[in-house]
């Protein structure tokens, strides 16, 4: 294994606090602050892997998680807790013992129904589809398309990254879209 280069320029570069050093500059530290995310996300900041320091976290927009109160409450056999209060189990659906359904759809009070996708499900920028397995007390239990935030993979150099994507501040990140006639031409 390789041991990194030493970043020379910054041997020598005293930072203040909540600034790191990069190529000789100090830079501040990535915060949430002024980081807007969706509504029922937050924005924390992620710690990064990377082949050489410093490595700062960055912002990331991630789904808000509610505490659940069933934490605390015992419910009967035949009963789940919902919302802090104990309710009944519902029988299995029995109108689908005899229900023969296409495959890419489920069966639920007797009538198919299609698995949803990911198709036509818009997401914030930054984020992407994905289908999401639920637990449920009775079947079927179909995925649900939700939206995350999009993993970028590091890297250091255009040859990382794939055709249609370049690499910005450590991160491939797709190609934007040239509709500009001045788009190369040096001015």
């Amino acid at each position: 294994v390789e041991t990194p280069p030493v970043d020379h320029q910054c041997a020598y570069t005293l930072c203040e606090t909540g600034t790191y050093c990069l190529d000789g500059k100090c830079y501040p530290i990535p915060t949430c602050t002024g980081y807007e995310c969706c509504p029922g996300e937050e924005c924390i900041l992620e710690d990064v892997e990377c082949f050489t320091s410093p490595c700062p976290p960055i912002p990331t927009c991630v789904p808000i998680i509610k505490e659940s109160c069933c934490d605390e409450v015992k419910c009967e056999d035949g009963y789940t807790c919902e919302d802090g209060d104990c309710i009944e189990i519902p029988p299995v659906d029995h109108q689908c013992a005899y229900t023969l359904c296409e495959t890419g759809t489920y069966c639920l009070d007797g009538k198919c129904y299609p698995i949803p996708t990911c198709n036509g499900y818009e997401c914030c920028p930054g984020e992407e589809c994905i289908l999401e397995d639920v637990e449920c007390f009775t079947s079927p239990c179909p995925p649900i398309p939700t939206c995350v935030p999009i993993i970028k993979e590091s890297c250091c150099d255009e040859d990382k990254c794939e055709d249609g994507y370049i690499c910005e501040d450590g991160y491939c990140v797709e190609t934007p879209p040239v509709d500009d006639q001045c788009a190369y031409t040096l001015c």
